[in-house]
């Protein structure tokens, strides 16, 4: 046992293991801050959501149910290109094509191009996005 050493190396070590399970351990995070986390589920198994689902109102006090998905299951165009099926236009069932839009431009594309038009001239404006920059407006910005 090394006296000084020894001490501040398990501590080290604590920490960086107590950090560690943040980034390991699904939920952890939210256990801490008092919520029953389950998780992941398949969005897709029904059987899986009402067991989870019925598991977690018989808890009490709040709850994080961490469900995943496949954007688009089953619809095959969706399924190889969720992007572009994130809030869509009308589109052809049959061919996945979007219809062009009618009428005024839609709020995110006139999000998008402003945010593009200000990040241009100020480098100091960033976008955060979530998940999905076509369907927020921010893929021109992401691009630029």
């Amino acid at each position: 046992q090394i006296p000084l050493v020894g001490p501040k190396l398990a501590g080290l070590l604590s920490r960086m293991k107590a950090s560690l399970k943040y980034f390991v351990v699904p939920g952890m995070l939210f256990e801490e801050l008092g919520f029953t986390y389950f998780g992941p589920v398949d969005g897709h198994n029904i059987g899986a959501m009402r067991r989870t689902l019925m598991d977690a109102l018989s808890r009490g006090g709040p709850v994080l149910i961490h469900v995943r998905t496949v954007k688009g299951k089953g619809y095959q165009p969706a399924e190889e290109n969720p992007q572009k099926f994130h809030g869509t236009n009308p589109f052809d069932v049959a061919t996945g094509q979007v219809y062009p839009e009618n009428g005024p431009p839609s709020y995110t594309r006139i999000f998008g191009q402003t945010i593009t038009e200000l990040g241009a001239v100020d480098d100091r404006i960033v976008a955060i996005t979530a998940a999905m920059p076509q369907g927020t407006g921010l893929d021109r910005f992401a691009r630029r």
